[in-house]
């Protein structure tokens, strides 16, 4: 008996499942000129037979493809290094937390809060290119493990134990408009990653995730079963994506109440393989984007996810990414969530195209002074991207800015 037809979906009989008409393989179209896009290194990334027909859609000649190749092209070209901001850090500390936020009052400034190992939360207000002061805002009992922004109000947290947030109406203003949170062990524990949307605190720690409610002061546990490394926000709803030590990822939503129970999305395909969803990223809503302790990095369509023998099957492989144990690597789109930087082991950072999983690589003209060709002196903490796509690279002591 044929399978029903479905308004907006077709159906597959290779691979038996429904899929939307948009993502249907059409023909090839033979065209005597096609789009160029000679920095982007195709055989670094090979994606695999499952996209192949993806990645061939989008290479059609059309105004959407022609625009992410020419920001391809840029950001190949011409992100190159123009200021760098040493921070006044004692020599045994380093930076291990970072959270930017442009200026309200003048597009030229972006103000800055950082956290250090020993607990220390600095900020600084400036332009780019123009010297900063660094002011101590105040110092947590323990590392400093999150620093997160929502409007003008700021939070940071500690690692623990026991666990704080330190909340401020803005990094630039004095203690006057601040308060520290202190939690209690049997609460939460090793806070490893946190978010924050402007009500509530969501806190990754050993064996769950803590929901704090700044306002109505409610607080609700979420089970994990295993440490939270990365905590990653809906834009849109009160869904959290956490990634767990155990390799599993799990979606919440934090209506719900708590001790709810929440399946791994991926169907153990980390777990399978033995390693750590260390970093998970959220792209145009319903991509998520998961990087492992082991290297692997692959984003997955939240809307049909589907399970196989080896886990829930990746819409896409991102070939590259170096890393063996490092847990903390950052992960960041830029502002059109249409590229994925990541930053490696070896300490240097490396990009992809979110519509084709190819990598971008640099055009040799533009030499160490492109982010993508250098070798940072100390490993990255933190990146940002701005709504200009300008890049901020967080080291361990200094903060570098390329455009």
């Amino acid at each position: 008996m044929p399978p029903k037809e479905l308004p907006g979906l077709y159906w597959d009989d290779q691979r038996r499942r429904y899929f939307p008409l948009a993502s249907r393989p059409r023909p090839p179209v033979h065209a005597t000129v096609q789009p160029v896009t000679p920095t982007l290194d195709d055989s670094v990334t090979e994606p695999t037979h499952r996209i192949q027909a993806r990645v061939q859609l989008s290479r059609r000649p059309s105004s959407a493809s022609a625009a992410h190749a020419l920001k391809a092209a840029w950001w190949a070209r011409d992100a190159l290094d123009l200021d760098t901001a040493t921070l006044p850090l004692q020599s045994h500390s380093q930076v291990t937390a970072f959270g930017v936020i442009p200026d309200e009052e003048d597009a030229a400034g972006v103000a800055f809060a950082v956290g250090t190992s020993d607990g220390g939360i600095y900020n600084s207000k400036a332009k780019h290119g123009a010297r900063r002061r660094w002011d101590a805002t105040y110092y947590m009992q323990s590392r400093v493990s999150a620093v997160c922004a929502a409007g003008s109000t700021w939070i940071s947290t500690s690692f623990g134990s026991p666990a704080e947030i330190y909340f401020s109406a803005a990094p630039v203003e004095s203690a006057l408009r601040t308060v520290c949170l202190s939690l209690s062990s049997r609460f939460i524990q090793d806070v490893r990653a946190a978010t924050f949307d402007g009500r509530s605190v969501v806190l990754g720690g050993r064996n769950n995730i803590a929901l704090v409610d700044a306002e109505a002061g409610v607080r609700t546990i979420f089970p994990v079963g295993s440490d939270v490394l990365s905590l990653c926000p809906s834009t849109s709803t009160s869904e959290v994506v956490c990634g767990a030590r155990n390799g599993t990822v799990k979606l919440f939503d934090t209506r719900l109440p708590a001790n709810q129970f929440a399946p791994d999305v991926l169907y153990g395909r980390l777990a399978n393989l033995k390693t750590s969803a260390s970093q998970v990223r959220r792209a145009r809503e319903w991509m998520l984007v998961v990087g492992s302790v082991s290297g692997h990095v692959e984003a997955f369509d939240l809307r049909f996810l589907r399970r196989d023998t080896a886990g829930s099957e990746p819409i896409m492989v991102l070939r590259g990414h170096v890393n063996s144990y490092a847990l903390d690597l950052p992960m960041q789109t830029d502002a059109a969530e249409n590229f994925l930087l990541t930053a490696g082991q070896d300490r240097q950072l490396r990009m992809w195209s979110l519509q084709t999983g190819e990598r971008v690589v640099p055009t040799a003209a533009v030499g160490e002074k492109h982010f993508l060709s250098k070798e940072f002196e100390s490993s990255i903490v933190g990146l940002h991207v701005d709504s200009k796509d300008g890049l901020y690279v967080v080291c361990e002591k200094d903060i570098q800015y390329f455009i």
